[in-house]
């Protein structure tokens, strides 16, 4: 659901456009499909990469998406130049 939204709410602004905040928006997007996809797909990347490294791949993914989100908010809010 959450990607779900993430990629309505970039076609929605890149329609409008409205692009305050879009390489960390964007970037966030990409990272929470990649979590999406290790996260569907576990046990095919468990079985090339074994459990541990999946684990590790998928938390930084999951801590990737959070920061780039907190960026992304920050931008918006005018905190930070634009990303």
């Amino acid at each position: 659901m959450a990607l779900g939204l993430a990629l309505l709410h970039t076609v929605e602004l890149v329609l409008l456009a409205e692009f305050v905040g879009w390489l960390s928006g964007a970037i966030a997007t990409v990272y929470l499909l990649a979590l999406f996809v290790t996260g569907w797909w576990r046990p095919y990347f468990e079985d090339r990469w074994g459990r541990m490294r999946w684990r590790i791949v998928h938390w930084l993914l999951a801590i990737g998406v959070l920061v780039l989100s907190g960026l992304h908010w920050l931008a918006i809010e005018g905190q930070l130049p634009q990303l």
